[in-house]
């Protein structure tokens, strides 16, 4: 195929993701170089939210623009600790404070709490309290008075009131450092690549897209005054040089794939110490079963990690046009040895576990065989 033919082939079939797309007769659009700066504040969480549909985000990053757990929220905005509110005070031998103490309510489980008033001596010791209401979570922020709650109603109300404002600004807030962390998902998902030591600058390969998204992100970030973004779309022609791009992708992606192959060896190594420890009779079953569902887990999140970091090869290859040194080679060695120790694990935990079986089983036969007979008590009729 010539290169002339080649172009012409792009330009009838639409750009998919990591495949450089054709601009003018000379040119090919590799991706972007990403990076932002967000200012350190506290969000209103709605107001972004309405944002982001109306300017139509990428659906990852609308969906971790998110405030706090709600039960966590009302746990947090609830929980007075040990020194509670100071309330006013009774005498002068004694100090009265409102604290809450966790409770468990039948029904709720999401958790429940009592705001209690206490009169504390000046031993620190609590010598009365009075219960004012439940505190009680079941998908909105509840309060349910006590008789007791009436004595000091105005000073309670302030109390309860502050909690449940806690509690809404928790889930209805997002900070700064939620809102990089939703960029951040946003370019993994782009298969992204750092392209500076210091971090903070990415590269995207190019994809059918890409160039609106950029854009739509831009002007959220503007609109609300979150920050600053900005985006610079690379560009491949006679008249360019991306080897320095090329060169920094490349280093990046295999310090990576070093960190897994790092994590590969080591689990493997200690694989491998803890069999030879089982065969010697050093390890109990039971242990050893659970080490190897353990490695099993483990290395299951490494081949995700791998699966990742092909993928970002793949994209970044065809989106630059260049192969990143010899990485695929490395990763396709390091699938395989990670594929064969899943497969291990997997038969060694079947066989573990029947171990594990008939060891238990022998334990019970070997106890009940130890047990003393029980005696009737019955005295035999004998036959005179």
């Amino acid at each position: 195929m010539t290169e002339t033919l080649e172009r012409t082939v792009a330009k009838l079939a639409p750009p998919k993701l990591g495949a450089r797309a054709v601009v003018g007769m000379d040119n090919f659009s590799c991706g972007y170089l990403v990076w932002w700066s967000i200012r350190s504040n506290v969000y209103d969480r709605p107001l972004l939210k309405t944002g982001a549909l109306e300017e139509k985000l990428p659906g990852v990053l609308d969906d971790s623009l998110i405030g706090e757990d709600a039960v966590i929220a009302w746990s947090k905005a609830t929980n007075l600790r040990d020194r509670g509110v100071v309330a006013l005070e009774d005498d002068r031998d004694c100090t009265a404070r409102f604290t809450t103490k966790d409770v468990k309510q039948k029904g709720n489980k999401e958790g429940s709490r009592i705001l209690v008033r206490e009169r504390v001596n000046n031993a620190h010791k609590v010598v009365s309290f009075e219960q004012m209401g439940v505190l009680s979570f079941d998908g909105a922020f509840r309060f349910y008075p006590d008789p007791d709650y009436q004595k000091y109603k105005d000073e309670v109300d302030i109390i309860v009131a502050s909690m449940n404002n806690n509690y809404v600004n928790r889930i209805d807030q997002i900070d700064d450092d939620r809102i990089r962390h939703a960029l951040l998902r946003w370019t993994e998902a782009r298969n992204s690549i750092a392209v500076r030591k210091s971090g903070g600058v990415y590269y995207l390969p190019h994809y059918e897209g890409l160039g609106d998204e950029v854009i739509r992100i831009a002007n959220w970030i503007k609109r609300y005054a979150i920050g600053d973004f900005t985006s610079v779309e690379i560009y491949e022609s006679p008249g360019t040089n991306i080897d320095s791009l090329v060169s920094s992708a490349t280093q990046e992606l295999a310090e990576d794939a070093k960190v897994l192959e790092s994590k590969i060896a080591e689990l493997i190594a200690a694989y491998k110490d803890d069999m030879a420890a089982y065969a010697a009779g050093k390890m109990d079953v039971k242990i050893m079963t659970q080490k190897v569902g353990s490695y099993g887990y483990t290395i299951a999140m490494y081949q995700t990690s791998l699966n990742k970091l092909k993928e970002k090869v793949d994209a970044a290859e065809g989106s630059l046009g260049r192969t990143l040194g010899s990485l695929v080679g490395q990763l396709n060695i390091m699938v395989e040895k990670a594929t064969h120790v899943k497969n291990r694990a997997t038969s060694d935990l079947v066989k573990y576990r029947e171990d594990l079986g008939t060891t238990k089983a022998a334990k019970q036969a070997a106890a009940k065989a130890a047990a003393p007979v029980k005696k009737s008590g019955k005295v035999k009729r004998q036959d005179v």
